[in-house]
């Protein structure tokens, strides 16, 4: 066979390789063609239905984490008062407290 390293060369053998398969033998490279291709866009759209759900639960968590924050710091400092802060969050004022609690351990 040719030993060459020009990429025109090259495709043209294998371009004569794949004329001179047999029927049953062009079928299963088809088959295999195809099987490649579907998992590649399986793999593709997973990909992408992951990132989107990470990147989704992502900012909700940052948000809400953050809003908690702010809230936090802003009772620390005397301008908000813990009810107001709690109502805000959507909680009792007892479990703003806890989380306040979470919050200062953490730092």
């Amino acid at each position: 066979m040719i030993k060459t390293k020009n990429a025109g060369v090259q495709r043209a053998k294998y371009v004569i390789q794949e004329m001179s398969l047999t029927e049953a033998m062009w079928d299963a490279l088809e088959s295999y063609r195809k099987r490649k291709m579907d998992r590649k866009s399986e793999d593709a759209y997973v990909y992408d239905q992951g990132k989107e759900a990470g990147e989704q639960i992502g900012m909700e968590r940052g948000i809400e984490q953050g809003k908690q924050e702010v809230l936090l710091d802003l009772v620390q400092k005397g301008k908000l008062d813990v009810e107001t802060a709690a109502e805000t969050c959507g909680i009792t004022p007892k479990e703003f407290q806890e989380k306040m609690t979470e919050i200062t351990d953490k730092v």
